[in-house]
């Protein structure tokens, strides 16, 4: 990491070098979490998902979550878990109402030609 001399920086300039190692070592242990291929355990995983560990568990007896079961033992992946979340993302209201009023629209001129 390069050095900084105080004496010769403005405070705006050091604010943005703070923030920028801030990002990087963010980002290095970002990166170290994600290449991550260890299993979570239920307690990880439910800490992970906001959730508590009972709610976990009913969303596996329902087969709603990802997991592997080794014996007594629920696993979760964390990029398993990362898609699930994902596939569960609804679109804003506005977005929804915007692409439906296009739709209309386009099926309006089609229906004139």
């Amino acid at each position: 990491m390069a050095k900084i001399e105080i004496d010769s920086i403005s405070m705006e300039e050091l604010e943005i070098k703070i923030k920028q190692w801030v990002r990087e070592v963010l980002s290095e242990q970002q990166s170290a979490f994600h290449n991550s291929s260890k299993p979570m355990n239920a307690r990880e995983a439910a800490d992970y998902l906001g959730m508590s560990k009972g709610t976990l568990y009913k969303k596996t007896a329902t087969q709603e979550i990802p997991y592997i079961k080794r014996g007594k033992v629920l696993l979760f992946h964390k990029e398993e878990l990362d898609s699930w979340l994902e596939s569960g993302r609804k679109e804003p209201v506005q977005k929804v109402m915007e692409e439906t009023v296009q739709r209309s629209f386009i099926r309006q001129i089609r229906g004139k030609s």
